[in-house]
């Protein structure tokens, strides 16, 4: 049972529909209005029920997305680590060869 705003707004103020000679007795008008204002509790609570829900699955996506932010991170740290051992190899390699041709040279001598 909708009605709109301004049917709402009319019936509370006493009002009835356009063509009505009198307002309804106040009984029937207070039983209409608890009904309009349980469908609208009905209708709040749906909604409720909706954007928690939408809430939580937020939630969720956020903490994933935390996640696999820091699993990226950590991912890019054990890289840049990596990075560095196989450069202080790359330097030693290039040192020992040296060493190697310096020590081949006496040993031509």
């Amino acid at each position: 049972m909708e009605m709109s705003l301004s049917a709402l707004r009319a019936s509370l103020q006493g009002g009835g529909a356009l063509g009505d000679a009198r307002p309804p007795p106040p009984q029937d008008r207070d039983a209409e209005l608890n009904a309009q204002l349980t469908d609208l509790a009905k209708q709040l609570n749906s909604q409720m029920e909706y954007n928690n829900s939408l809430l939580e699955q937020i939630q969720r996506l956020e903490e994933d997305q935390l996640a696999q932010q820091r699993s990226s991170s950590d991912k890019h740290g054990a890289l840049r680590q990596a990075m560095q051992v196989a450069e202080a190899a790359r330097g030693e390699a290039a040192d020992l060869k040296r060493k190697l041709a310096v020590a081949q040279v006496r040993a031509a001598r």
